[in-house]
């Protein structure tokens, strides 16, 4: 999974992009700017960035001013922009893609696919991350990163979900199917609720269909899950073995 950021004044362009995005397994946009200026001081070398796809024409800095200063802190540097006029510019400062507005879907996907490709011709695939990043419905404009070893459980509430931690407790926008997906890989989580994923290493008591987390937190089993869950239970329970007397 490759983690990429939009910087664009303009949202309408930004609503495209991110349509595009959605469209390609191996990316997940974990932030917009809208402001240029807060993209130079939010993004810094310690953010995983594979790509920032950064629009050429905003206000109080151009996309190709901004982009010196990003050159470091991401891997590939996509331009967009209305006017083909920057394309010399911007590949002097050894831009990685160049979209002239109105791009397609199948331009935005082949030069995608040409940036992300291995010698063999496939996609790159990256070692799994241990976490990921929320928009917080509470705090619109904070994104916070989710380190997979800090989550006690997760649970659905309709279009939203809320996700419990050793130290807070946050309700993002996402569903429950998608943070599924996201985990599949970890075999920490699993689904015992039709609303509930949780961790297993945050277990304190089990108690018939009763699960008490850390952080109290109690949630009971669904009926359809508690087969799969008990067995998983009783595979990693340590049995005492009899000492046979001579």
């Amino acid at each position: 999974m490759y983690n990429c950021v939009i910087i664009d004044d303009e949202t309408h362009s930004k609503e495209i992009i991110e349509k595009y995005i959605e469209t390609i397994p191996f990316l997940n946009l974990v932030a917009f700017y809208h402001d240029p200026i807060i993209a130079l001081h939010e993004i810094n070398n310690n953010d995983e960035i594979d790509l920032i796809i950064l629009d050429i024409e905003m206000p109080e800095i151009s996309g190709l001013e901004l982009s010196k200063e990003l050159r470091g802190k991401s891997t590939k540097i996509i331009f967009i922009t209305a006017h083909d006029k920057y394309a010399f510019e911007a590949f002097e400062i050894f831009a990685d893609g160049y979209l002239l507005k109105p791009f397609s879907l199948l331009k935005f996907t082949s030069l995608i696919m040409h940036l992300f490709k291995d010698e063999n011709g496939g996609a790159i695939k990256r070692n799994p991350k241990n976490f990921f990043f929320v928009k917080d419905k509470s705090e619109k404009l904070i994104t916070t990163k989710i380190d997979f070893d800090d989550i006690i459980a997760i649970e659905s509430l309709h279009n939203d979900v809320k996700i419990y931690t050793r130290e807070m407790e946050i309700i993002a926008y996402s569903k429950l199917g998608d943070i599924k997906d996201l985990l599949s890989k970890n075999k920490n989580f699993i689904q015992v609720h039709r609303s509930f994923i949780i961790s297993m290493n945050h277990i304190k008591t089990i108690n018939g269909l009763n699960l008490k987390m850390q952080g109290n937190l109690f949630i009971r089993i669904g009926q359809s899950y508690g087969e799969r869950f008990m067995s998983l239970v009783k595979n990693n329970t340590l049995q005492s073995k009899k000492i046979q007397k001579i």
